[in-house]
């Protein structure tokens, strides 16, 4: 049974280093009591390597209660832009929402928005 996101809790807010000059915040919607990401748990989804990000680089994020039980899968709009909130899930960067291609219980995986 899939529980409805409690919208009252704060969002959990972690650092993220860039590769540039910027610095980058990720901010998730809040699930059951709220989410539990680790420093070192965003890392680029092809090499699982943590550190720094870049702008376009496709990240997975790593925690419990990072999103729905269910997982969803992203989608793409008429205009082929793939969905920036998978439910009730989002992440941003510096409060720019990121393109969603998953989003479960223990993992979100997305695009580091180009800005």
């Amino acid at each position: 049974m899939d529980v409805a996101p409690q919208t009252d809790w704060p969002d959990a807010v972690i650092a993220v280093q860039t590769a540039g000059s910027i610095a980058l915040t990720a901010a998730f919607v809040s699930w059951r009591g709220g989410p539990q990401v680790a420093p070192g748990s965003v890392v680029n989804a092809a090499s699982f390597a943590s550190g720094a990000v870049a702008p376009g680089e496709i990240v997975s994020v790593f925690g419990t209660g990072v999103g729905p039980v269910n997982a969803l899968t992203g989608t793409v709009d008429a205009a082929g832009k793939l969905a920036t909130a998978l439910g009730d899930v989002t992440l941003r960067f510096d409060g720019q929402a990121a393109p969603l291609f998953y989003a479960g219980d223990s993992q979100i995986n997305a695009q580091v928005p180009l800005r």
